[in-house]
């Protein structure tokens, strides 16, 4: 969450928990919580439910030291070595946009048959995406602006940096 492009949402699909994490973790901790408000103390008998609200508050737990012992190392490479770490930043959202790409279509993987190959759920494999450019409308000319507010800001920002920097 602290570094841009490295996503602590595509780290929980990579590591296979995000369904635990955010789906079913937080639905369960929604619906303790309006228990709780309603009066209804029962989840207490239940040890699935008590099971995962030990995992959704170590994992909160973990997240908020993490980010707080990442922010420290980060403002301290920062300070040591802006341009390399700057680049490496730069490198992650630049990995990362293959993965936001909005405009991308699915390939399944097939056998050698041409058949496409499903896994034990029944669900057909995503084996990669095809990625293309939109045709020109008022969606892509939305996106382009956004971009292009985005740049904008990240330049000012280092701008307003560099002057606030020469005024000390």
């Amino acid at each position: 969450m602290t570094l841009p492009g490295l996503s602590g949402s595509f780290i929980l699909i990579l590591m296979g928990n995000y369904v635990l994490l955010l789906v079913d973790s937080v639905a369960v901790l929604f619906k303790t919580l309006t228990e709780i408000f309603t009066g209804d103390f029962s989840f207490m008998d239940s040890d699935e439910r008590i099971r995962y609200l030990k995992i959704i508050a170590t994992f909160t737990g973990g997240s908020a030291f993490g980010l707080i012992v990442t922010s420290h190392i980060l403002g301290y490479v920062l300070k040591r070595w802006h341009q390399i770490v700057t680049a490496v930043i730069i490198g992650f959202i630049a990995g990362s946009l293959g993965i936001v790409w909005p405009w991308k279509k699915v390939l399944f993987k097939q056998d050698d048959l041409g058949q496409f190959v499903i896994d034990t759920n029944g669900e057909q494999i995503i084996e990669n995406y095809q990625r293309y450019l939109p045709d020109i409308n008022l969606q892509l000319g939305y996106a382009l602006l956004c971009i292009g507010i985005g740049t904008a800001i990240v330049l000012g920002l280092e701008w307003y940096g560099k002057q606030r920097k020469h005024i000390k």
